[in-house]
C-alpha cells in the first residue's frame, strides 16, 4: 500500500528513477501475492517510465525482475530478452552484479532446455568468479551439472576453503 501511495509523488516530480524503483517494488510484491498479470504490467510500466533513469543498477534490476516474472510463467522466450538486457547492462558494472546476471542467465536457459546457450553464460560466470576469487560453489554446481566431476570437485573444495575464509 505504501508503494502504491507513493506513485502519485513520482508522477508529480516526473522522476524516472523513482518510477522505476516504485513500480519494480510493487511488481515484486504483486508477484509474491500471486498476482502475476499485475506484476507483469507494473514491471513493464517501470521499464517504460524509467527508461531514462540515471541509476543503471535499478534499470538492471528491473530487467532482472521482468525476466523472472516471465520465467515463473514458463514463458522462456519472453524471459530471455530481459535477462539478456540484464546481462548487457550489468557487464560494465561491478563484478558481483556481472556474476549474478550470468548465473541467472545460465539457470534460466538451462531450465528452458537451451543447454548450449546456458553453458556459454555459465562459462562466463566461472571466469568472473575467478576474477573475483569467490562464488566457487556455483562453478562447482555447474560442472557437476554437465558431468565434469573432476572440475566440480575442485571447485567444491575451493568453495569450502572460501567459506572458511581461505581463498588463496
Amino acid at each position: 500500500r505504501r508503494v502504491t501511495a507513493a506513485i502519485p509523488l513520482a508522477d508529480s516530480v516526473r522522476s524516472p528513477d523513482l518510477w522505476l524503483w516504485l513500480y519494480t517494488a510493487r511488481a515484486r510484491a504483486l508477484w509474491h501475492l500471486g498476482r502475476r498479470q499485475e506484476a507483469e504490467r507494473d514491471q513493464l510500466r517501470a521499464l517504460s517510465l524509467g527508461a531514462d533513469a540515471a541509476k543503471l543498477y535499478n534499470v538492471a534490476d528491473a530487467y532482472h525482475n521482468l525476466g523472472h516474472v516471465y520465467e515463473g510463467q514458463g514463458r522462456w522466450r519472453d524471459a530471455n530478452r530481459p535477462i539478456d538486457r540484464y546481462v548487457d547492462i550489468a557487464r560494465p558494472m561491478y563484478a558481483n552484479l556481472r556474476f549474478s546476471s550470468l548465473l541467472d542467465a545460465g539457470e534460466m536457459r538451462w531450465k528452458a532446455g537451451w543447454h548450449a546457450s546456458a553453458r556459454v553464460a555459465f562459462e562466463d560466470m566461472v571466469r568472473v568468479g575467478e576474477e573475483l576469487n569467490e562464488n566457487f560453489v556455483y562453478a562447482g554446481e555447474y560442472y557437476e551439472r554437465i558431468g565434469d566431476l573432476q572440475r566440480a570437485r575442485d571447485y567444491h573444495r575451493r568453495a569450502r576453503a572460501e567459506a572458511a575464509g581461505n581463498t588463496a
